[in-house]
């Protein structure tokens, strides 16, 4: 591989979806008031993919094996290039947290950020073989759509917002636990766990304390992260629905304590006031 190719593979790893959760975990830490607006969209964008992968199976470009047969583990890791191709899960979640990101700060950097960002990426993909130009442009498609058509929804969803976990949030996880199981995607387990995190920890701020508690807190909660993409990928029991269940569990229980239960005994985050 030539030097522009080891660049391209930076590139695109910086789209990967381990890449843009550790970015959110860590503003969920650090500045709460922005991560917890990303978390939900991040999630859905994620959901919407790898539904829409593997209920179409669309197989990937002929030479993508060849590529990533060559890389290391680790950098395959971020990189992606297994599994259905249609629509580019690197270009549409990148495309759903600067979207998101700019509807958010609402800056000329912020708007542009969110228009480069996707586009290289994207293009990253295509240069690599691992996708085609059909690929990345359903992905930029809802890449966009999914945090516009949440902030547009937003606002009437905090005003009622015990009455959605029930009505919204219980479902969803229902369904992407049934999805789960019936199109072979753990994936998507994973997220439901999330998901319900998402759900739970919406009424917590972040407090004042001191920058080594949030430094402490956010490395916890990055590497109990970590802890819970190794305790699904380690531990695969061979009845399907029974990995399914067990990946959602752990997901649900280990984010809960990174973004929860973590930062609150080290007072990193508190009870909004009048949230109830």
């Amino acid at each position: 591989m030539n030097e522009l190719t080891y660049l391209l593979i930076f590139v695109t790893a910086l789209g990967d979806d381990l890449t843009y959760l550790v970015a959110t975990f860590s503003l969920l830490i650090l500045r709460r008031d922005v991560g917890i607006k990303i978390f939900t969209p991040i999630l859905i964008t994620m959901a919407v993919n790898q539904i829409v992968k593997y209920a179409f199976n669309v197989p990937r470009p002929p030479n993508a094996n060849e590529i990533i047969s060559y890389m290391p583990g680790y950098i395959r890791l971020l990189v992606g290039g297994e599994g259905p191709s249609l629509p580019s899960g690197h270009t549409q979640v990148t495309a759903t947290f600067w979207g998101t990101l700019a509807l958010i700060i609402r800056n000329t950097p912020s708007y542009l950020m969110a228009v480069l960002m996707p586009l290289i990426i994207a293009y990253s993909r295509v240069a690599l073989g691992l996708h085609t130009v059909m690929d990345v442009l359903i992905a930029l498609v809802l890449g966009y759509l999914i945090p516009v058509a949440y902030w547009l929804t937003a606002n009437k969803l905090r005003s009622v917002y015990k009455p959605v976990i029930k009505l919204v949030v219980v479902p969803s996880v229902a369904l992407l636990l049934l999805l789960s199981n019936t199109l072979k995607c753990i994936n998507l387990a994973v997220i439901a766990g999330l998901m319900t995190t998402a759900a739970v920890i919406g009424d917590l701020c972040s407090r004042r304390s001191s920058n080594l508690m949030g430094v402490v807190s956010l490395i916890s909660s990055l590497t109990l992260m970590g802890l819970t993409y190794l305790a699904v990928e380690v531990y695969r029991p061979s009845n399907y629905l029974m990995h399914v269940i067990y990946a959602y569990l752990a997901s649900t229980m280990l984010s809960l304590i990174a973004l929860k239960y973590l930062p609150l005994k080290l007072k990193v985050l508190g009870k909004c006031s009048g949230v109830g």
